[in-house]
């Protein structure tokens, strides 16, 4: 706890009164977004899929064959 307090204060001290309220949260917003691209492009489907399958392809080492879509049949919010 002790820790979340510092560093919220060296938040508030550094980059708030740096910046201002408005572009500290435009930041923030930029590295969400940033973060949420990445895990797009970079973070494998799992859903439907078993733990053996998982383990092969993060064997095979091919990060393009990493991101696919979910298997036939398998729906969810985060299909697109």
């Amino acid at each position: 706890m002790a820790g979340f307090r510092r560093s919220r204060f060296l938040v508030k001290l550094t980059i708030i009164s740096t910046l201002g309220a408005t572009l500290t949260f435009g930041l923030f917003a930029v590295v969400n977004a940033c973060s949420f691209l990445f895990v797009l492009r970079f973070c494998p489907e799992t859903r439907g899929r078993s733990l053996e399958e998982l383990e092969d392809d993060f064997r095979e080492h091919d990060p393009a064959r990493f991101v696919r879509a979910a298997p036939a049949g398998v729906t969810g919010s985060c299909t697109p």
